[in-house]
């Protein structure tokens, strides 16, 4: 399953994705079960392109082993 991708709060689709956002500051959120979710707010400019990477962490770090004798 892929992440969710929202801007300003709303989704816009899955990730990968290439959006084309008008000019000024938006919040950029991706989501997925059993993840945090990441934002970043971006400055888009007339005639730039701006690329974003994120990195999702999972939610639950622990591990358990468990042995039997």
């Amino acid at each position: 399953e892929r992440a969710t991708v929202s801007v300003d709060g709303e989704p816009v689709g899955y990730a990968p994705m290439e959006l084309k956002l008008p000019e000024g500051k938006h919040l950029i959120e991706l989501t997925h079960p059993g993840c945090d979710s990441w934002q970043m707010e971006v400055a888009v400019n007339a005639h730039e392109s701006t690329s974003v990477t994120a990195k999702l962490e999972k939610k639950y770090k622990s591990s358990v082993t468990i042995s039997f004798d």
